[in-house]
């Protein structure tokens, strides 16, 4: 008997699904995100992936700019550590440079696409 009430059960069970969900629109919180459908799909890729990327070289060169400052500070005089100092700046300085270019080309993109 209780084998019996169990498969009536468990038949239940996987006939009718219970808490069913509707599926949420792409794109709202909880759905998987939207296909890439048009060029605006594909600049606002560009625009998530370099602005993550900015924020990271950033931070990064942040980083690497007062790493050379304490280079610099604690030299004492020694020109290679100045050398060396001057050099990670202007390694930095580039980098930021750069990464701004970089973070300017969706904008740019969107002007000749759109």
């Amino acid at each position: 008997m209780n084998k019996f009430i169990f498969s009536v059960l468990l038949a239940l069970a996987l006939i009718v699904p219970v808490g069913a969900q509707v599926p949420t629109p792409c794109g709202t919180a909880g759905a998987p995100p939207c296909p890439i459908t048009s060029a605006q799909g594909v600049l606002d890729l560009m625009t998530k992936i370099f602005g993550f990327f900015f924020g990271v070289v950033v931070v990064l060169a942040s980083i690497f700019l007062l790493y050379a400052a304490f280079e610099y500070v604690t030299s004492r005089g020694d020109e290679g550590k100045i050398d060396k100092a001057k050099t990670i700046i202007i390694y930095a300085i580039a980098a930021l440079v750069v990464a701004a270019v970089a973070y300017g080309v969706p904008a740019i993109v969107k002007n000749f696409v759109g």
